[in-house]
């Protein structure tokens, strides 16, 4: 959407352009003479240094280059296609075209130059602009990294959150998990420690308290076994 909305404002750019040199150029290409007034305008164009424009150029209706600013195609031909081309376009039309010689990306907007003869619309040529497809997306490119750059810092923070909240739930459970093992083991002095004051510090500290209790109830039952064991010896000894 962003480079739709970059072509229109570049193609609404050159829309006024263009029909600005056009109105010169008429008279230049039905007399074919030295284009003058039109490379007049062209050069005020160029003077305004506009972002990404790398060329303007007038091509007459039989495909010769007759105006161009950096004079690298003057008295040459458009290819067969090129022609082809320029003598079906009807209006303003963009194209995104790769050049091997620089090799660049670039878009051609094409606008093609009518006189009206007896009522009717005769193509005599048209203007071509060229744009470093680069430079006219560059807000495009470094918004598509700005956004990858906080996708990824999303990433790496959503991470960090899932890790320790993971920790946080887990770290509990691994706790209790042990706990009744050492229980399970007899190791009644063991404790579970937990510092917080949510259900699970609750729980922790029954835990200690059914463990505590179980000490007790476990020394308790040894004193018995203590007395009873002392109890028995002693008649036993009366016996003997």
């Amino acid at each position: 959407k962003s480079k739709i909305i970059m072509q229109r404002r570049t193609i609404e750019i050159c829309r006024n352009f263009a029909e600005n040199i056009s109105n010169v150029a008429r008279e230049d290409l039905v007399l074919d003479a030295t284009y003058e007034s039109t490379n007049s305008v062209v050069g005020e164009i160029i003077k305004s240094e506009i972002e990404g424009l790398q060329s303007i150029y007038i091509v007459n209706v039989y495909g010769r280059f007759v105006v161009n600013f950096n004079k690298s195609k003057l008295e040459s031909s458009a290819s067969e296609n090129e022609i082809a081309y320029l003598k079906n376009i009807k209006e303003l039309d963009l194209q995104e075209v790769y050049l091997n010689e620089p090799k660049q990306n670039i878009l051609k907007i094409t606008y093609p130059i009518f006189i009206n003869y007896n009522d009717q619309d005769l193509k005599i040529g048209a203007a071509i602009f060229e744009y470093d497809k680069d430079k006219i997306y560059q807000p495009i490119y470094q918004m598509q990294n700005k956004i990858i750059w906080i996708g990824l810092g999303i990433t790496f923070i959503t991470l960090i959150i899932t890790i320790y909240v993971s920790n946080y739930i887990t770290q509990p459970i691994v706790l209790f998990s042990k706990g009744v093992q050492m229980l399970a083991s007899g190791a009644l002095e063991h404790k579970i420690v937990i510092n917080s004051h949510d259900e699970v510090g609750l729980l922790s500290e029954k835990f200690n308290e059914m463990s505590n209790n179980l000490r007790q109830s476990y020394e308790q039952l040894e004193e018995k076994v203590l007395e009873r064991t002392a109890e028995l010896n002693a008649s036993l000894n009366v016996i003997r």
